[in-house]
């Protein structure tokens, strides 16, 4: 896999909150936000894409682990945002709540993609209870994080311990 070849899908969710921001900027004006929206839709099938490309042409369980874990820690902010966000205005967004879970939940499952193929593709190399529970935890918010960053510190120690260097 190229360095960062996912990188355009790291900016998803921020073409949304750009849009969004600029909408609430200019009253009346819808335009931004269905950009925003748009440019969200696009990036994230852009993603689907990428894995399946990815994953057709062999890459390593690792590299699925290690996509997974850097989409998820690089759209944190992101999620802090619409959280804190939501919080402060929490009269007005009662109405936006399930366009709001809608977003976040879709990219909750596009950017823990990687990380569900690579746990389907290791379910059968590997013991089947504590590869489930992961595949649990990559569709639940918060614990998808937690369970991709796992992964990824798992593959990189057997990794190394493969190949005879000290661990992390």
């Amino acid at each position: 896999m190229k360095k960062l070849s996912f990188l355009p899908c790291l900016f998803a969710p921020y073409f949304l909150l750009i849009g969004t921001l600029l909408t609430l900027n200019t009253s009346g004006n819808y335009k931004p936000l269905f950009a925003g929206l748009i440019a969200f839709i696009a990036l994230l099938i852009f993603n689907a894409l990428l894995v399946m490309i990815l994953y057709k042409t062999g890459a390593s369980d690792e590299e699925f682990f290690r996509m997974s874990a850097i989409l998820k820690l690089l759209h944190i902010p992101f999620f802090l945002f619409v959280l804190i966000s939501s919080i402060l205005i929490f009269p007005f967004t009662i109405v936006l709540l399930l366009p709001i879970l809608l977003i976040e939940y879709a990219l909750v499952l596009s950017s823990g993609l990687p990380g569900i193929i690579g746990l389907v593709r290791s379910f059968k190399k590997e013991k089947k209870f504590p590869v489930t529970v992961h595949l649990m935890c990559h569709f639940i918010l918060y614990l998808d994080v937690l369970s991709a960053v796992y992964l990824a510190v798992k593959q990189c120690r057997k990794k190394r311990a493969d190949t005879n260097q000290p661990a992390l």
